[in-house]
């Protein structure tokens, strides 16, 4: 009887280590760049061995540090530029930088940068820490010259975000500002209505336009809102104000979701001193309905100067014949009623009739090669001079035209910041990379201001051009995306847009204004905030996190189709209502998800309200946001720093990796540092071949050899 036993047990054995065997084959085909390696043998055994690899390993004999330099960094060394405006008094131009190095560059309106000359300095510079700087959104006071600027993000150091500054006309340096206002987070572009004094601001998501006292400071409460699913409000971006006719404008991209039961106006005041919690509206992101996010087509809605709520548009610009992309920035010429549109992604400057509506052509087109024009964002009219300035995020130029400039125009004047034919990486608040081992590539994902994805060779240097980039209105990305996905098996790219709830797959070579291949959405999805993707293409499974649950759907689902597995409930102990990131290790079958300084461990077919099979927790993992499983060696490699621990949101400290047999209150197996700074960069990517981790964050990517996790 017991030999019997025995035999069964073996026979079992065998078949466990089989069915492994064929998941790590499965793994080193879909990470290899050339099909299998060579070597595919001992790799296998690595695999093969990672069940009981770290199993041994003691808490004292942990950590190992490790310090090691970066093998390449790739950054742009140059400003690129996101708004403008003009002081009509002084007759200066006021340039605003991006938001990683945001700064307020004033120049006269004449200057333009010699032909041989890298750049052009400015007159005066507001930067520095003080300054609690963000971008993009910029206003100067015809009559004071004050400077106003817009923080859209968390922010990147400690005091700063979420906020506007006020700074006198003749500010320099590091200057701290002269008033600051609380706005709602995600908050981008600026107009004032001076004849009233009111303040208007944008915000992207969830959509409003928020009007203050142009005198309002602090946490002071604002005057109106203007949002809700009648104003068709989408995604938002640029605002202009025709005091005349009392006419507002405003320029929106498309993706956005319905919020039910609570918007911006009934964000309560929570915090100690009365301060209104615009900084993180979890409280209004949980009232997405989920599922009911949608892509309409850029547009320009135009309301009653005053309106508030939910009041629906007079009328709408819209359609093909608009030749509207992403819009960006906009600006009215009064006297001459004609609207300005800085169109990004096609590179154009779109002016419009005010009165315009429907689908109708624009009266001119401002475009072509000779134009200098390249991914223009920020734009205004100097009414005093009859002139139109362009700032151009593209190619770190601003650029200066004849009002009335049309067709492919060249400027009169160019305020260069980088070196001609210099171009922008394209990456100004890097949100998340992977790598493409088919193409050997780094892919990089942009959001807030420019929501795309870049991929660069990867041994490229910093002022090299990309390869390629995917972008515009077609491919349906959005603000706020925070995670992308390469299944190098099917040879695929995978992108989350929690803006418009929807999962988008491309095809692996995708570029320009290529649609995806599938798009999930829908109220079936019951998708809240797909803010990250994960893909298991050894078993075709797709994993979405949001709403306090992770969401399980077919790889090749498309449409509004529903999630085959659902793990939520208070057991599973995913704490919060929006979602976390997650990484998924196909090969022992497992979910890995960082959630309030934790790690939770799930078996990949996990349903329901299930409890994780193990937790992680350690002093080192407070503020973690991001992991990545490497499944050979079954190691969790970790991201450590953030602003919880005093570092700006897109820094971290050190990378630390714990082994999925972890359980408890563990130290990490390895602690990986830089010598030279803390590790820049909050996401993470492999390249197994050469055995390497990519980190990116903010405006700078990095390659570290890390052979030891391989």
């Amino acid at each position: 009887m017991r030999s019997k036993l025995n035999s069964g047990r073996c026979r079992a054995s065998v078949v466990a280590m089989v069915a492994l065997l064929c998941s790590a084959t499965a793994w080193v085909l879909s990470v290899g760049e050339t099909g299998v390696p060579e070597s595919r043998g001992p790799r296998l055994v690595t695999a093969l061995q990672a069940q009981s690899l770290f199993r041994g390993s003691s808490p004292d004999q942990r950590p190992t540090l490790i310090e090691r330099a970066p093998l390449q960094i790739l950054r742009d060394p140059y400003m690129d530029l996101s708004g403008v405006a003009v002081d009509p008094v002084t007759d200066e131009i006021v340039l605003v930088t991006g938001q990683r190095a945001a700064r307020l560059l004033v120049y006269d309106r004449l200057d333009n940068t010699p032909p041989n000359a890298n750049l052009l300095e400015p007159k005066r510079m507001i930067r520095g820490p003080k300054t609690k700087l963000g971008a993009p959104g910029i206003y100067v006071d015809p009559g004071t010259g004050e400077i106003y600027s817009v923080d859209t993000t968390h922010g990147f150091l400690a005091g700063s975000g979420n906020r506007m500054v006020v700074f006198s006309r003749t500010a320099q340096g590091n200057v701290a500002p002269d008033r600051e206002l609380l706005i709602p987070h995600r908050g981008f572009a600026i107009a004032v209505d001076e004849e009233a004094r009111e303040l208007f601001f944008t915000v992207q998501n969830p959509p409003a336009v928020v009007v203050y006292s142009k005198t309002a400071k602090g946490n002071e409460a604002p005057l109106r809102i203007l949002e809700g699913s009648r104003t068709q409000l989408a995604d938002v971006r640029g605002i202009a104000l025709d005091t005349k006719n009392q006419w507002m404008f405003v320029a929106n991209r498309g993706g956005s979701a319905v919020n039910e039961g609570m918007g911006w106006s009934g964000v309560p005041i929570l915090e100690k001193g009365g301060t209104r919690t615009w900084t993180i509206p979890r409280d209004l992101e949980a009232h997405l309905v989920p599922g009911s996010g949608s892509f309409r087509s850029p547009s320009i809605t135009v309301y009653p100067l005053k309106a508030s709520a939910d009041s629906p548009p007079l009328r709408v610009i819209q359609g093909s014949k608009t030749q509207l992309g992403w819009p960006a920035f906009i600006d009215l010429d009064v006297e001459h009623q004609e609207l300005f549109v800085a169109n990004a992604w096609e590179h154009s400057i779109l002016v419009f009739r005010a009165t315009d509506s429907g689908n109708v052509a624009p009266i001119r087109v401002l475009k072509g090669t000779g134009t200098g024009l390249d991914n223009p964002y920020g734009v205004v009219v100097d009414e005093k001079n009859g002139e139109l300035i362009v700032a151009n995020y593209g190619n770190h130029t601003a650029t200066v035209y004849p009002r009335t400039a049309a067709g492919n125009t060249p400027p009169l004047r160019t305020i260069r910041l980088a070196p001609e034919g210099t171009q922008v990486p394209i990456f100004q608040h890097l949100s998340a990379v992977d790598y493409d081992s088919k193409r050997d590539q780094i892919l990089v994902q942009s959001c807030i201001a420019q929501p795309q994805m870049v991929a660069f060779a990867r041994g490229a240097r910093s002022g090299d051009k990309p390869a390629r980039i995917l972008a515009g209105a077609a491919t349906r990305q959005g603000r706020g995306m925070h995670d992308m996905r390469y299944d190098a098996i099917h040879d695929e790219i995978v992108i989350a847009n929690p803006t418009a709830q929807a999962v988008l797959t491309f095809r692996g070579g995708a570029s320009g204004e290529e649609p995806p291949l599938r798009v999930i959405q829908g109220p079936r999805t019951r998708i809240v905030k797909s803010d990250y993707v994960e893909v298991d293409p050894i078993h075709d499974e797709l994993f979405v996190t949001g709403g306090g649950h992770i969401l399980v759907f077919p790889r090749t689902a498309n449409g509004d189709v529903a999630p085959i597995r659902v793990i939520e409930g208070p057991d599973t102990g995913l704490r919060g209502p929006l979602g976390g990131f997650l990484s998924v290790d196909p090969i022992h079958d497992l979910i890995v998800v960082p959630n309030r300084g934790r790690i939770l461990i799930f078996n990949r077919t996990a349903t329901g309200n299930v409890k994780p099979k193990a937790v992680i927790e350690s002093s080192q993992l407070v503020g973690i946001r991001h992991l990545r499983v490497y499944p050979p060696t079954g190691l969790i490699v970790t991201v450590l720093g953030g602003k919880s621990k005093g570092v700006g949101q897109d820094e971290m400290t050190a990378i630390a990796v714990w082994s999925i047999h972890d359980d408890g209150n563990v130290p990490p197996l390895m602690i990986f540092t830089d010598p030279e700074a803390p590790v820049p960069g909050r996401k993470l990517a492999f390249n197994p071949k050469a055995k390497e981790i990519i980190v990116g964050g903010g405006v700078s990517i990095r390659r570290y050899n890390f052979p030891e996790i391989f």
